[in-house]
């Protein structure tokens, strides 16, 4: 059998790694980036719930909406990238060894993310929305067929 060989960039490093340096700047700057927007995004939350008080109606619908699609933005963010970086670290200062995990969490997880949100920013539309819940009920289905 032939060998599937790929290249990613090496965020799982150690100290004795030549570039550690690099790996830990560029987790540094995602949790920054992570923080930043989701300080940004509560911030709008508080600001949008404070001027609905005074309004009513389809502003107020609309409201709902935007505090349902930044929630699930900032919950998305740190499904995927809160894990990463913390095992990244925990490898980083040799607590555990996440190598093993290196694929699930690059390939699969924080590319989860770079999916999730255009049908996040798109959640509004009714099809959108509608192929969502049909998605999250097939889902739940086979969630309880394999748990039992």
């Amino acid at each position: 059998m032939e060998a599937v060989q790929f290249c990613l960039f090496k965020f799982f490093v150690t100290k004795d790694d030549p570039q550690h340096n690099f790996s830990i700047l560029i987790l540094g700057i995602n949790l920054a980036c992570f923080v930043i927007i989701s300080v940004s995004y509560i911030k709008i939350l508080h600001l949008t719930a404070l001027s609905n008080r005074a309004v009513a109606g389809a502003r107020a619908d609309r409201s709902f909406l935007l505090h349902t699609k930044i929630s699930m933005i900032i919950l998305s963010d740190a499904v995927c990238w809160l894990p990463f970086i913390t095992y990244a670290l925990l490898h980083y200062y040799e607590i555990e060894n996440a190598e093993k995990h290196y694929i699930l969490f690059s390939v699969i997880l924080v590319p989860v993310n770079s999916v999730i949100n255009p049908i996040i920013y798109h959640y509004n539309h009714s099809f959108v929305r509608q192929k969502c819940r049909k998605l999250f009920n097939g889902m739940v289905q086979i969630w309880g067929f394999l748990s039992t």
